[in-house]
């Protein structure tokens, strides 16, 4: 699929349900550097040795995709993975989010040039999982990515969700890499506007209440009912008057 990169003035795009999450389509990494990793145990019998890890410089939606993945890590697992910032030393058992001085301890190089504001990698590196993207929206995706893709979470409604719960919480070798192939994705009704269930799902719609925690929305002028807006009566009637009345049909 082509990516949208524009939007035809005067028109909405909606996507269903059904089509926000093939969206975001795997696209290949040339520099990717993963190797095969031993299983993950992020969570056993209600405890963790993992921590979170984020920028002391974070962007607003990289800290809030750091308590968004604690928060539902401890719903599916029991366990409270403590967050700090990469000005402590690294350690072996870490998920990072979002660039930080920790990937290089890491090993892992990320093409952040090439994620744009969306794209995201989630990958296992030894005992550490990185989940890296765009500072605007792009890690806060790949969180959300990990969640629904890789451990079941599904948000069908701001108060309809499904949070698997797992006493032993662990995960296989994973290298991927993801972009978004619409540039602007929303769901149209009044439930959808809800700024948490658009984020989680991916939506960065103009008419959500989306905040910088959620790295913000996608906007553009005119939205829609723009027609005279584009060819205002005032300017153009006289010279092109309508003539459809006077047409025999």
């Amino acid at each position: 699929m082509n990516k949208c990169r524009r939007m035809v003035t005067g028109t909405v795009l909606i996507c269903v349900l059904a089509g926000v999450m093939p969206a975001f389509a795997q696209a290949p990494d040339s520099k990717s550097t993963a190797h095969p990793t031993e299983i993950l145990v992020l969570a056993e019998n209600d405890s963790s040795d993992y921590r979170i890890v984020v920028s002391h410089a974070a962007s607003p939606s990289e800290r809030h995709a750091a308590v968004e993945l604690q928060t539902f890590l401890e719903r599916i697992a029991g366990a409270r993975l403590p967050i700090v910032t990469d000005t402590e030393p690294p350690s072996e058992h870490e998920i990072l989010v979002g660039d930080s001085a920790h990937l290089g301890a890491a090993g892992v190089a990320i093409d952040f040039a090439g994620l744009g504001d969306e794209g995201y990698v989630i990958r296992t590196a030894g005992s550490r999982l990185i989940i890296a993207g765009g500072r605007q929206r792009g890690a806060l995706y790949g969180v959300y990515g990990l969640l629904e893709e890789h451990l079941g979470c599904r948000w069908f409604t701001p108060t309809v969700e499904r949070i698997p719960t797992q006493a032993r919480l662990q995960l296989g070798p994973i290298d991927e890499r993801k972009a978004p192939a619409l540039e602007y994705r929303e769901v149209f009704y009044f439930t959808a506007l809800d700024g948490n269930w658009a984020a989680r799902n991916r939506l960065n719609s103009a008419n959500a209440r989306l905040t910088e925690d959620h790295g913000g929305r996608v906007t553009y002028y005119p939205f829609v009912h723009s027609f005279f807006t584009l060819i205002p009566p005032d300017t153009y009637f006289k010279t092109h008057p309508a003539s459809i009345s006077s047409q025999s049909p």
